[in-house]
């Protein structure tokens, strides 16, 4: 009876076994017969508008029956959460959630549409993730960043960084930079902010500190405030480098970026395969675009003129490499 026993429960512990195994994973699909996407955008600044117009073109050149429906939720986080919930409303296909703050409230708000974002540069630490979710990122390769203002400036030492608190993206970069900091052997200062208007008074105390050099990633504030930021140091001779081309385009004076154009159109491929090939959300993996491969350098020569300093050390050598985005 003992032995008779033993086998039973070992049968049962393996059926168990067997059905945790393969258990099939939740699978989310857009819903039959709906037509609305709808594009939240976290607000207006080159970054952000080319990659809503980017996915909307691409959805519009692939499929005539859905309706495009796009928000911009101007930086705020009331405005995100009331765009969300009036949405809920809609007959929604699938929700595209454009920048951290959009993609994480968003996933907390919808569990069984389907959600894709865009340009959240660490998903994982943003907990931008689930079933229903997916998108792009566009990881900062900030290590290049850093070599490539040495290359420029090889007594570059003191390194400046702005971002906002909130913006989980923007934190996880300060703990990248941070590690850099100590492996390239350079001094970083920080600045936090809550609104774009603070970037002055917050760029002139890290002038007064002494930094040489500027890192602008993919902080939402700090991109909108790129005009001001790009007067500021060039007049005094503060390298910007940048992490988004939109954000050269918009004054800074060189970085190592990805297309947005083509992220624009891959995400608006993820919505296509989710809501037209009726693909489940699982079966569409998350995009990274983080190789070298995917970078191009850029530079801006009007920063250049105004800068008495970096007009004479980024070289013809070091402008061939690159693409001048200036808006001559």
């Amino acid at each position: 009876m003992k032995k008779i026993f033993t086998l039973f429960i070992l049968l049962v512990l393996t059926l168990t076994l067997t059905s945790c195994t393969t258990k099939t994973v939740n699978k989310v699909y857009a819903k039959e017969g709906a037509k609305t996407v709808a594009i939240l955008k976290y607000g207006t600044h080159t970054s952000l508008d080319e990659i809503e117009e980017g996915i909307v073109n691409e959805i519009k050149k692939n499929s005539s029956d859905l309706v495009i429906k796009t928000y911009d939720c101007n930086f705020d986080s009331a405005i995100i959460n009331q765009t969300l919930t009036a949405i809920k409303d809609l007959d929604l296909a699938c929700i595209v959630a454009i920048a951290t703050p959009v993609a994480v409230a968003a996933c907390n708000t919808f569990t069984d549409i389907p959600v894709v974002f865009a340009a959240v540069s660490d998903p994982v630490s943003a907990n931008v993730v689930g079933a229903n979710v997916t998108g792009t990122s566009d990881q900062m390769q900030l290590d290049l960043l850093i070599d490539l203002a040495k290359e420029v400036d090889s007594n570059a030492k003191t390194f400046g960084y702005i971002y906002t608190e909130t913006e989980a993206n923007s934190n996880a970069n300060l703990v990248t930079l941070k590690e850099l900091a100590k492996s390239k052997n350079f001094t970083l200062k920080t600045k936090t902010i809550t609104q774009t208007y603070e970037i002055t008074d917050n760029l002139n105390s890290l002038i007064d500190q002494g930094i040489d050099s500027l890192i602008v990633t993919d902080d939402n504030n700090v991109a909108a405030g790129m005009d001001i930021l790009s007067d500021i140091c060039a007049r005094n001779n503060i390298g910007v480098y940048c992490a988004a081309d939109s954000e050269v385009r918009d004054g800074g004076m060189m970085g190592y970026s990805i297309s947005y154009s083509k992220l624009a159109e891959y995400t608006g491929q993820q919505v296509l395969e989710i809501v037209k090939n009726r693909k489940a959300v699982s079966e569409v993996p998350v995009k990274y675009f983080n190789q070298q491969s995917d970078l191009n350098l850029y530079y801006n020569s009007d920063f250049l003129k105004k800068s008495s300093k970096y007009n004479t050390l980024v070289n013809e050598t070091i402008k061939s490499k690159g693409t001048d985005l200036s808006k001559r």
